[in-house]
């Protein structure tokens, strides 16, 4: 399989972090491996926050560069 990476951005507070947290407990219970850092600007309400979601059936321990899907809110 392709590794799939899923792009998260958004403003600190709306919701960013618990939704990537979301994404990874569906595919990490379907068997998939992740890896998933993340990149905090601010840690204030309003700041930026981007997180990244790295995907695939085999043991992945970087990023692929490219993002498949990116969520923007």
């Amino acid at each position: 399989m392709k590794t799939f990476t899923i792009g998260l951005e958004g403003q600190a507070g709306v919701g960013v972090a618990s939704s990537i947290e979301i994404l990874a407990k569906i595919f990490s219970k379907r068997g998939y491996f992740l890896y998933s850092p993340k990149k905090y600007s601010s840690q204030i309400k309003g700041g930026y926050n981007f997180h990244i979601l790295v995907d695939n059936n085999q043991e992945v321990v970087a990023e692929s560069g490219e993002i498949d899907f990116l969520i923007a809110p």
